[in-house]
């Protein structure tokens, strides 16, 4: 029993770590924060992980997870290919389902391409077109969320087409 409780408080972990990684992002998760949504200790925690980072080996876990529900849902009577047909798909399912990112790229997307109007006639009336569109297109990065968590994209264009580039080798 002892076994049994070990891996439910493990699994209880992961789960939640992963499920706030989801949510809030890898770097805004805090290790506190896994361990109250697990509800469980910061002894246990410490216990099963050497830090946050240790979580980034589990995701096999959430997959046998979800393997082990599956199969109470499959007829035990189905051919073993079928089985194997089954979860798989039901497994990539779930990945291509679950991009933490679906809302926030879509949300991006929809602001891009309601400014491009205006930019591009920004770019045809500029006096060197290709340095100004290359000024939008640094300012541009900003909406892929990878330099910063949250962005203002007119302050950044208008930052871009106003001070340009640090250094500039155009």
């Amino acid at each position: 029993m002892a076994k049994k409780n070990a891996r439910n408080t493990r699994g209880k972990i992961v789960e939640a770590a992963w499920q706030l990684f989801y949510e809030q992002g890898y770097e805004d998760t805090t290790v506190e924060e896994i361990i109250e949504s697990s509800h469980t200790s910061k002894g246990s925690f410490y216990h099963y992980f050497d830090g946050k980072d240790a979580l980034l080996s589990t995701l096999s876990d959430l997959f046998d997870q979800k393997y082990l529900a599956l199969q109470e849902a499959m007829d035990p009577a189905m051919p073993a290919m079928d089985k194997l047909l089954f979860l798989n798909r039901a497994l990539f399912r779930m990945i291509e389902n679950s991009d933490p990112f679906a809302q926030a790229k879509a949300d991006s997307n929809e602001l891009a391409l309601s400014l491009y109007p205006a930019l591009e006639e920004e770019i045809r009336r500029a006096e060197d077109p290709l340095h100004t569109a290359l000024r939008i297109a640094v300012a541009g990065n900003v909406i892929d969320l990878g330099i910063q968590r949250s962005f203002d994209i007119h302050q950044a264009l208008e930052q871009s087409l106003n001070d340009g580039f640090s250094v500039d080798h155009y």
